[in-house]
């Protein structure tokens, strides 16, 4: 009975990555402009470090211009680090929608969104 319990166990985390990965595709491709409180860059991940299988807690993007800005999150955006880490293989852009704000350890850029490009 445990060892069917075990298996059971593996099989539901199964599915429910795969669903989470599946949901969690491109994002909302709202295509937000730069405002006062909400701002955008396009570049490529080079980096995706998770807080949890669903969440980023660090994405960090090369701009056009070899810049690379450094983001956190505070909830799910609609796409997973592996997701990310997808596009980071594949030289895919992302849009990054984020707010830049002060914070008791200095400033910090949080992501609101990321999306794929418009085309």
């Amino acid at each position: 009975m445990r060892a069917y319990q075990g298996r059971l166990r593996v099989v539901l985390l199964g599915v429910v990555s795969l669903t989470l990965a599946l949901s969690g595709a491109c994002g909302s491709g709202s295509g937000v402009a730069d405002t006062e409180d909400r701002r955008q860059v396009e570049g490529l991940v080079v980096e995706v470090v998770d807080r949890n299988i669903d969440q980023v807690e660090t994405l960090r993007v090369k701009d056009g211009e070899g810049r690379v800005w450094t983001f956190t999150t505070e909830d799910y955006l609609g796409i997973t680090p592996s997701h990310l880490r997808e596009h980071q293989l594949f030289g895919e852009r992302v849009v990054v929608v984020y707010r830049a704000e002060k914070g008791r350890y200095g400033d910090r850029l949080v992501a609101l969104e990321i999306n794929d490009p418009p085309d």
